[in-house]
C-alpha cells in the first residue's frame, strides 16, 4: 500500500534491540531483579537469577523469537525494494549497559539509552553523511 500510495517514499527499517542483553547485564544486579519481579517482561525476565533448565529455555526462546523477527524485518525491507534501507542489524548489535536503562523498571532505555538508539539509527539511515 505504501508503495502504491506514496511510490517515492523511502523506508528505514531498524532492527529490534537485543533484549536478551538486558537479562545478561541485569540478572546479577539486585535493583534490576527486584524491579523485574513486578512483572516486567516475564517471558524474558521472570526468575531472572534462576539457572533452571526451564528458565534458561524460556529466555533462549525469547532470544530466538527476536532473531526471527529481525530476519523478517530484513526480508520485508528487501522485498520492498531499493527505496528501503535496513540497518543491517546495527541496533540489535548495541551492547546496552545498565546505566542506559530507566531505574524504575530496568527495562526501558533512559535518556542516555534513547540517545544511543538515536545515534545508531541515524548512522544506519544513510543520511548522516
Amino acid at each position: 500500500m505504501l508503495r502504491t500510495g506514496r511510490p517515492k517514499a523511502r523506508v528505514l527499517v531498524v532492527s529490534i534491540p537485543d533484549l536478551y542483553r538486558l537479562w545478561e547485564v541485569g540478572h546479577t544486579d539486585s535493583r534490576a531483579t527486584r524491579a523485574w519481579r513486578r512483572g516486567i517482561c516475564p517471558a524474558l525476565l521472570a526468575e531472572a537469577t534462576s539457572t533452571a533448565p526451564a528458565d534458561r529455555a524460556r529466555r533462549a526462546a525469547v532470544r530466538e523469537r527476536i532473531d526471527a523477527y529481525n530476519a523478517e524485518l530484513k526480508a520485508a525491507c528487501r522485498a520492498y525494494g531499493s527505496r528501503c534501507r535496513h540497518d543491517g542489524g546495527a541496533l540489535h548489535k548495541v551492547r546496552f549497559t545498565l546505566d542506559q536503562l530507566n531505574p524504575l523498571d530496568w527495562f526501558h532505555p533512559n535518556a542516555t539509552g534513547q540517545g544511543r538508539i538515536a545515534e545508531v539509527t541515524w548512522r544506519s539511515s544513510g543520511l548522516a553523511n
